[in-house]
């Protein structure tokens, strides 16, 4: 049971590393800022609140997202930082450029 402790304490950190945007430097305040927001879905009905974090000095946004993690003892649900990327921007139109060809 330590072993499978320690093994999920480590996977989680690495998970939450991996996604984790810069931390905010002290030359820098206010750099980072959280807002809440509503991801819009199809229908009105599946709209539903999101919380996200902007780098004013980039742009670049992450949205907090509940990934699940299936474990030996079920499924645990880990909060982690997903790039958000625009409609239009660079990652969408080179996804959609391949699916044309």
């Amino acid at each position: 049971m330590k072993r499978f402790t320690l093994s999920l304490l480590v996977l989680t950190a690495l998970a939450l590393h991996a996604n984790t945007p810069p931390s905010p430097d002290a030359a820098q305040v206010m750099r980072y800022q959280c807002v809440a927001g509503t991801v819009h879905g199809l229908t009105k009905a599946e709209d539903r609140p999101a919380t996200f974090r902007i780098d004013t000095a980039t742009g670049k946004t992450w949205m907090l997202q509940a990934v699940p993690m299936n474990t030996p003892n079920g499924v645990i649900i880990v909060s982690t930082w997903i790039e958000v990327h625009e409609t239009n921007g660079e990652l969408y139109r080179v996804a959609m450029q391949s699916m044309s060809k």
